[in-house]
C-alpha cells in the first residue's frame, strides 16, 4: 500500500458522486443510490474498443480513489507491525493480465523463486512502488480491520464516496472479465 504520496482526499474528490450525500453520509433527498446507465452499457458493447475503454474506465476509477486510501495507509500502515503486503498477493492472475493487455501495459515478469511469505517485491520504503491501477487486484481490495476503521471514521460524505466509486470499479471491472 502506498504510504504518504497523498495529501489526502477532498470532498470534491469523487466527482458527482458526493453532492448526492449530505454532511452526515446519508443520501440527499433527490438522489439515488448509483447504477448502471443500460444506454452507456449498450454503447461500451457496440463499441469495437470495449475492452480497452472499459479497462481505461477502470484506471481512471482506481486513480479517484487511491488519495483517499493513501491518506490512511500513510496513517495506518507505519504503524503496523503485521505484514499484509506479502509477495503472494503481488503475483498478477489472468485477470490482471487481461486488464492490463487492454491498456497496453507492460505484464512484469513472474519471479517464482520468491518467497511468497515474504514482503512483497513492490514495497519500499514508502509503501508500493507501483501505481494503485498496475497492481494485482487482490492486493488493491484487501482492507485490514484497522485501516477499515480509519476509512469508516473519516468524513461520512467522502467515506460514502469512496464506497460508491470503489463498487464501481468492481462492477466495471466484472464487464471486462465476462
Amino acid at each position: 500500500m502506498v504510504m504518504g504520496k497523498s495529501q489526502g482526499a477532498e470532498p470534491d474528490q469523487f466527482p458527482g458522486v458526493t453532492d448526492k450525500y449530505n454532511a452526515a453520509g446519508s443520501l440527499t433527498q433527490n438522489s439515488e443510490p448509483r447504477t448502471q446507465n443500460p444506454e452507456l452499457f449498450l454503447d461500451i458493447m457496440n463499441n469495437p474498443d470495449n475492452l480497452k475503454d472499459l479497462a481505461l474506465e477502470i484506471k481512471e476509477a482506481f486513480n479517484t480513489i487511491s488519495p483517499f486510501i493513501e491518506k490512511h495507509t500513510a496513517i495506518v500502515c507505519p504503524e503496523c507491525r503485521h505484514l499484509c503486503c506479502k509477495d503472494k498477493h503481488g503475483r498478477y492472475d489472468q485477470d490482471d493480465i487481461t486488464f492490463l493487455h487492454a491498456i497496453n501495459e507492460a505484464i512484469p515478469p513472474e519471479q517464482p523463486e520468491r518467497d511468497e511469505s515474504g514482503p512483497c517485491r513492490y514495497m519500499s520504503e514508502n509503501g508500493c512502488s507501483i501505481d494503485r491501477y498496475l497492481r494485482p487486484f487482490r492486493c488493491t481490495h484487501f482492507f485490514c480491520n484497522p485501516l477499515l476503521k480509519s476509512l469508516e471514521e473519516d468524513n461520512a460524505k467522502l467515506y460514502r464516496a469512496f464506497i460508491d466509486y470503489f463498487e464501481h470499479l468492481i462492477s466495471i471491472r466484472q464487464k471486462l472479465l465476462d
